[in-house]
């Protein structure tokens, strides 16, 4: 019996950890990455093999895995796989994306969020019933890849050709040379069908999934097993596209020179004269169409020659380091460089929280698109790493998230910082203002927080959500209605920052009406829906506090 895959958000892992206890507890092997595919991150050959082989692909909904790019991708593999069989766990009651319904259309779905006994009987019942009405697994068969190579013509496809796309294949894929069959080569473009064992067929796809420099730099432009549905696009080389046409004046142009150097040293004699290897190696296996008339080459390009004459070697060159030098690696230990602590790069505009989770609240400090900040700590699954903003007057730790949805990617060693105890539960305490570079300082108190569209209405700040720029915000002294108010606009990414208050009460006050179209209402858990925000809160002295909307169109 073969295993399920469990595609899902690492935002929802407490979950979906007790659905999978479960089904393992009911003998049901499931696969799913704990490493998770994050920011800056590569997918590796196992998380494609995993799904192509899988008896089924379970794929867990919730707004979270349904804004994930990297989902989406796992449902496409998941599609192309030999014999598909998707089944949908609905975590929450959310409108599947436009992106998946068509892949979903007509499966069997499950509402786990209305019923969780019933709908994990539901998804075991299906498992169950899935596994028995299948064979038991074999090895997997080769596959056939057709690798689209753009800006060559057929007429490119000779020996040389041939030679260097299966050189390529056997370095990048781990498979033998004798293992590798051309089946066949197609106009529109350059199209070849090349059957490659499984495993080296998986990792070729993986390349494809991570936008491989090496395809990029072959010329190919995209991939797929023969079978799929959809091409795995590959971004285009910076090199000129005419890499693999100049390749063979490069190769011819270097023998010219390697023959004149020989001519100085062996007096004309032939280069390549009782060089000829003692057998002759395998060539890979070529069986071309009629949309090709290609004659295969008899052997592959001459290999580069390997000069055995030792008469070149000055047999006093052992003799040249003197003893003094015997003393030079007592000094290596001094010389090892200390390992650079790993850092983050936010890939958007974005604020950290005080704890490594969405539940915890917006910290002080923010980074902006591109920012650079030291990492000094993570949580156990390295989902959320602690930052150090040091632009402030003091510095500030608050945490961001380098998952799938993540706005930072994270570079370096992650291993060398610490592992770091989630704070306490969160609470409504002040967070202490420490103030922004060049300024000042941190005045009595602050209130600061963001405007966005809650388009899943999760109360969370996606980074896929719009942010409300230049809506007016409005802070009476006291009570709401005090003529004695300020007014500020939000900046283009939805925040707003009202400094140096002093300590007391306060009504922060937004007009719904204000918001751009479509309408929009305010909807908090016991508040239910209001056009006019009016928000109580409290300064502390030298304090801030941290209050965020998130507003929902209500045409849906």
């Amino acid at each position: 019996m073969g295993h399920v895959f469990i595609s899902y958000s690492r935002q929802d892992r407490e979950l979906v950890d007790t659905v999978v206890a479960k089904l393992e507890a009911a003998g049901i092997e499931t696969w799913l990455d704990r490493a998770d595919i994050q920011a800056g991150r590569q997918w590796r050959l196992q998380i494609v093999k995993a799904i192509d082989t899988a008896d089924a692909f379970v794929l867990k909904l919730s707004p979270h895995s349904a804004a994930s790019k990297n989902v989406r991708k796992e449902l496409d593999l998941a599609e192309d796989a030999a014999d598909p069989f998707i089944l949908p766990v609905l975590l929450d009651d959310i409108q599947i994306p436009a992106e998946m319904r068509y892949q979903l259309a007509g499966t069997q779905q499950i509402e786990y969020f209305r019923d969780p006994a019933k709908g994990y009987t539901d998804l075991e019942s299906a498992l169950v019933a899935r596994q028995t009405d299948l064979t038991p697994p074999s090895d997997p068969e080769p596959k056939e890849v057709e690798i689209i190579i753009k800006g060559q013509a057929l007429t490119d496809f000779d020996d040389e050709f041939q030679a260097k796309l299966l050189t390529f294949l056997t370095e990048n894929t781990g498979a033998a040379a004798d293992e590798l069959v051309i089946t066949k080569v197609e106009a529109g473009s350059l199209h070849v069908f090349v059957k490659i064992p499984a495993n080296a067929g998986y990792e070729l796809k993986a390349l494809a999934l991570n936008d491989s420099v090496s395809l990029q730099t072959m010329g190919i432009t995209g991939l797929r097993f023969v079978g799929d549905k959809k091409v795995i696009p590959i971004s285009p080389a910076t090199a000129p596209t005419g890499f693999l046409k100049t390749w063979r004046g490069r190769i011819i142009s270097g023998l010219i020179g390697i023959a004149a150097i020989s001519a100085l040293f062996f007096g004309g004699r032939d280069l390549f004269s009782g060089l000829e290897p003692t057998s002759t190696p395998k060539k890979p296996t070529v069986h071309l169409t009629e949309t090709a008339s290609i004659t295969p080459s008899p052997s592959p390009l001459p290999p580069t020659p390997t000069p055995t004459n030792t008469e070149t070697a000055s047999p006093t060159a052992t003799e040249t380091p003197t003893p003094t030098k015997t003393a030079s690696p007592t000094r290596t230990p001094t010389q090892t460089p200390t390992p650079a602590p790993p850092t983050v790069v936010a890939q958007q505009n974005t604020f950290c929280r005080s704890g490594p989770g969405t539940n915890y609240p917006l910290a002080f400090g923010d980074m902006t698109k591109g920012e650079t900040a030291r990492v000094n700590g993570r949580n156990e699954d390295d989902f959320w790493v602690r930052v150090e903003l040091a632009k402030y007057q003091q510095p500030v730790d608050c945490w961001v998230s380098q998952g799938e949805n993540g706005t930072v990617a994270v570079f370096g060693d992650l291993s060398l910082a610490p592992i770091i105890p989630p704070p306490p539960t969160p609470t409504n305490t002040p967070v202490k203002n420490p103030g922004s570079s060049g300024s000042a300082g941190g005045g009595t108190g602050g209130l600061s927080g963001i405007l966005w569209d809650d388009q899943n209405d999760n109360q969370t700040i996606d980074g896929f959500e719009q942010r409300f720029d230049k809506i007016p915000i409005y802070l009476h002294p006291g009570n709401c209605g005090n003529p004695n108010s300020q007014t500020l606009y939000t900046q283009n990414d939805g925040s707003y920052k009202f400094a140096d208050l002093p300590p007391g009460d306060y009504c922060l006050q937004i007009e719904v009406s204000d918001l751009p179209p479509p309408a929009y209402d305010w909807k908090l858990s016991g508040n239910g829906h209001v056009n006019i925000v009016k928000q109580n809160v409290n300064i502390p002295a030298d304090g801030n506090r941290v209050y965020n909307f998130g507003f929902v169109d209500t045409e849906f």
